[in-house]
């Protein structure tokens, strides 16, 4: 390794210990977009309480202390979709117009 002259090091370029990936057309489909009917089981505020906010996103989402004593960050809402699955939500919130100032 060389050194830049300024204290760090000159990065190396390393090969890949399996080699060169083959990339060739995805064989899935799409996801189906069926929907499903939600039933609301409980909601609450949260906190963030741990990590920053450009944090890995699902690190800092199980880092969210659900029932928090600080102030609130946001609102939680928890779903019964009837089974277990994979699902891809398309969420629609009815909410008052803003005020666009």
């Amino acid at each position: 390794m060389r050194s830049t002259g300024e204290g760090w090091l000159e990065a190396l370029e390393i090969e890949h210990p399996l080699g060169d990936a083959a990339y060739r057309p995805s064989t899935v489909g799409d996801c189906l977009r069926l929907p499903v009917a939600a039933t609301e089981i409980a909601r609450g505020t949260y906190a963030d309480r741990f990590g920053y906010a450009n944090d890995d996103p699902p690190v800092r989402f199980v880092s969210r202390d659900l029932q928090p004593q600080l102030p609130d960050d946001g609102v939680w809402v928890r779903f019964d979709l009837g089974k277990i699955g994979l699902y891809r939500p398309c969420i629609a919130i009815d909410v008052p117009r803003g005020d666009h100032r």
